[in-house]
């Protein structure tokens, strides 16, 4: 039940989908997708982290974190292994967060000394009405594939590794 028009829309284009390409029609749903390039919640934190501001995330809404290299690699296991999966999927990385426990896990990692501060979502005074909880279950997905799904943790640290 979307509650909002951007969350209408993606209902309206999932159930489009589906609806005329059944057979044919595999949507992932993602949250809180970040990688090390482009721009995304990890290069933006990542920035912050290296500069002298002080940083605030809102400790009270919880999302599913998903590296793009883990859909990546899902992606490409599907592909060679000729897996047939139609329908809607959500593709997490398991576990779940706040984003201000996602940014302090990054802080501790790259420079333990940043103080990170929690904001309620309130106080932020977004226009957008927002769920405070966005976590995805996999288990659909899971159960449909023999890929190794591994947390928000261990794929964060991977990438971090590679700022070493």
């Amino acid at each position: 039940k979307p509650i909002n028009y951007y969350g209408y829309t993606k209902q309206l284009a999932d159930s489009f989908l589906l609806k005329n390409n059944k057979k044919n029609s595999l949507i992932l749903r993602v949250s809180l997708l970040y990688s090390l390039l482009g721009k995304n919640i990890l290069t933006q934190i990542v920035k912050q982290i290296n500069s002298s501001e002080k940083m605030f995330y809102v400790n009270d809404i919880i999302c599913s974190p998903t590296s793009a290299n883990a859909v990546a690699k899902f992606c490409n296991f599907v592909i060679l292994n000729d897996i047939k999966l139609n329908g809607l999927y959500h593709f997490t990385d398991d576990g779940y967060c706040s984003r201000f426990q996602f940014s302090e896990y990054i802080a501790k990692k790259i420079k333990p000394k940043k103080i990170i501060n929690k904001i309620s979502s309130k106080n932020l005074n977004q226009l957008i009405l927002r769920t405070n909880n966005s976590v995805l279950n996999n288990t659909k997905l899971k159960n449909s594939t023999k890929f190794k799904i591994y947390s928000w943790k261990h794929n964060l640290r991977l990438l971090l590794s590679k700022l070493d």
